[in-house]
């Protein structure tokens, strides 16, 4: 498929990797949609739209036409931008579900469904290798959110989970070798939270504990992670601090400033949200104990008390279960969740052209300086979806503004 700015290539391979055929060559003429959504830090989704035709009469027709297409298989999308071709958002795709409808016209349509390499993430619990009786106190705690993701990664899918290593699977080093000392959370939090835990999640609680400071020393640079695809058959465990992609931040006086705009031409449908609805700046630890007849509820308040000055009217509070003893460490490990603070959302679609293109000038997790409606933000490009048809392509992206941001 051959558009103004791009080509793109489609292969399904193997469940190891190897491809089996070239998808535009088998199917070029029942392609219909492909619809992409990759988020930093998320499990993303791929959706292929086919034409089975008007004589299918079952989905065993579009398995076979491939000659393999089962579960697990790979799909991988290379896209090529003037002389430099890659896998499309640095990822594969893996199939889980093939339905096949009919349209009130008489036609089937086959519709694929697969997710991208964060998905294996979601396979593992964060269990020790060895059976029996075992000490759930993980040596995860009193160090750095990134060595603990590190480790959990390492133990339980990556280099060290024996047996339940996933397939070519690794992972980099820990930022602190780089020198990335961020958000020491000693204290803050527990290590028994991350045994028999999904292992998807404790990476994401993790992440999202960086978004907020825990030291008031270190520096509080966010860290992202993502499985990167090297190959169809080769997959790293990777973290980033600061942004998923490249910063192309506007700075004054730098050679190459880019501001996005509408007015430049490089953003169209642009759209600027900011929401306080389900801000939260007072947790109210609450734990109750019953003796004989007696019921004891015992409470506090634990204040953010920068965010509830900012008017009136900010005091909102949240409760929140506890255990004895963890009342406060709990609630104010609860006052950092970034689901507690107030978001500032950019969306845009972009314009792919000449000068200002995806995959050379721009990228997938890139931190941006964008102008919105006259005023200039730092935004994280932390989303974006592609959809393709025969005839075009077309790039919507959502950028997670700068938190500083008041209004």
């Amino acid at each position: 498929m051959i558009y103004p700015n791009a080509k793109y290539e489609i292969f399904v391979c193997d469940t190891y990797g190897n491809v089996v055929a070239p998808f535009n060559a088998v199917d070029f003429n029942l392609f219909i949609e492909m619809s992409i959504t990759r988020s930093v830090c998320e499990v993303g989704a791929c959706y292929i739209r086919l034409s089975g035709g008007s004589a299918s009469t079952n989905v065993l027709a579009i398995i076979n036409r491939f000659g393999l297409l089962q579960k697990d298989s790979i799909i991988a999308i290379y896209r090529t931008v003037g002389t430099r071709r890659s896998l499309l958002l640095d990822t594969v795709w893996f199939v889980r579900t093939i339905e096949q409808f009919r349209e009130s016209t008489g036609s089937f349509v086959v519709k694929i469904t697969a997710y991208d390499t964060n998905y294996l993430l979601q396979s593992r619990l964060t269990a020790r290798r060895t059976d029996g009786p075992q000490d759930v106190q993980f040596p995860y705690t009193n160090t750095y959110p990134s060595d603990i993701m590190y480790k959990l990664v390492r133990d339980n899918i990556g280099s060290a989970a024996q047996d339940r290593q996933a397939n070519n699977f690794t992972e980099a080093a820990p930022l602190t070798s780089y020198g990335y000392s961020i958000n020491d959370i000693s204290g803050n939090t527990d290590g028994v939270f991350y045994f028999f835990t999904n292992l998807y999640d404790a990476l994401k609680e993790l992440s999202d504990m960086t978004l907020r400071p825990f030291s008031t020393v270190l520096p509080a640079l966010p860290v992202y992670f993502d499985v990167v695809a090297i190959s169809t058959s080769s997959f790293v465990f990777t973290m980033f601090p600061q942004q998923r992609g490249s910063d192309r931040r506007f700075i004054a006086g730098s050679a190459n400033p880019t501001i996005l705009s509408d007015a430049q031409g490089q953003l169209r449908d642009v759209r600027f949200v900011a929401d306080w609805s389900a801000e939260r700046t007072v947790v109210v630890p609450v734990y109750q104990k019953t003796t004989n007849t007696t019921n004891t509820v015992t409470s506090s308040f634990v204040t953010d008390y920068r965010r509830v000055q900012n008017t009136p009217y900010s005091r909102r509070e949240i409760l929140l279960n506890t255990i004895e003893g963890n009342a406060t460490a709990e609630a104010n490990k609860e006052l950092k969740n970034p689901a507690n603070f107030p978001t500032f959302t950019a969306y845009a679609t972009v314009q792919d052209s000449p000068g200002f293109l995806f995959g050379i000038d721009w990228n997938y997790g890139d931190f941006f300086t964008i102008n919105v409606f006259g005023t200039q933000i730092d935004a994280r490009i932390n989303a974006i979806t592609i959809t393709l048809t025969n005839k075009s392509e077309q790039i919507d992206v959502s950028m997670q503004a700068s938190e500083e941001i008041s209004f």
